[in-house]
């Protein structure tokens, strides 16, 4: 989950989406959609590398795209963060899992009618934050379905749940990772990363998750680091 800092002393905490971690060149990144942070600028973000480490990702630079607008162009709505490696502090003998571009396959849609689809996400009607214990609890959720075809928007495509597993409100998926599975030839194969989730309703139990291609794209365009964004933040207790 992602969180970001309010500076408001009775509410220092807010938040209410999804990120992930992407391996891109020997380099990790924060990607999540524009819209669930918010405006909010990089350096009031929390996001941590696992469960067990308390201190926040450090960020270095970040990438957006200005133009078109997100509003009529949904591919639009992302956002990549750099993780300072220098400052990153992981605690020993934990890990920080990430989505590796290295095996990112562009030809995953080829492949749509013989794979199931999943996506990984932190709605918010399973997210708790306890300002008075200092206490932040949230419950990833698996969501299974099948490709639905692509969207109105540029680069985009949807997935169709047949059930949301007890999930009542999609609200906080955005940002979440869509991967796909091939069944071709009767054998499942490795998961294929196949795009980010941007939004959708649990009415109709639908989602639009922009192609990995424009974030892979992104990625190769990263620019020089901004050192106003060089720092971390201690996170609240987990729960």
């Amino acid at each position: 989950p992602i969180l970001y800092e309010t500076g408001i002393e009775d509410a220092p905490y807010s938040g209410c989406g999804t990120c992930f971690l992407a391996l891109h060149n020997k380099q990790t990144y924060i990607v999540t959609a524009k819209h669930v942070v918010n405006g909010n600028p990089g350096e009031s973000l929390l996001v941590f590398p696992n469960k067990n480490t308390d201190l926040s990702i450090p960020i270095n630079a970040q990438i957006t795209i200005d133009n078109p607008d997100s509003f009529d162009n949904y591919y639009s709505d992302i956002v990549i963060y750099r993780i300072d490696h220098d400052q990153l502090h992981i605690e020993p003998g934990s890990v920080m899992r990430t989505v590796d571009f290295s095996k990112y396959d562009p030809d995953w849609i080829t492949r749509h009618r013989d794979s199931d689809y999943f996506m990984l996400g932190f709605p918010v009607e399973d997210r708790l934050v306890n300002y008075e214990e200092y206490l932040v609890s949230s419950t990833q959720h698996l969501l299974k379905g099948r490709y639905a075809g692509p969207n109105t928007s540029q680069y985009c495509h949807e997935i169709e749940f047949a059930a949301l597993n007890g999930v009542t409100d999609l609200n906080g998926l955005s940002g979440s990772p869509v991967f796909c599975v091939s069944k071709n030839g009767g054998t499942p194969r490795a998961a294929t990363f196949c795009g980010m989730s941007i939004h959708g309703g649990a009415a109709a139990r639908r989602v639009v998750f922009v192609d990995a291609f424009v974030i892979n794209a992104m990625l190769d365009k990263i620019g020089t680091p901004n050192p106003q964004l060089n720092r971390t933040r201690e996170k609240p207790r987990a729960g």
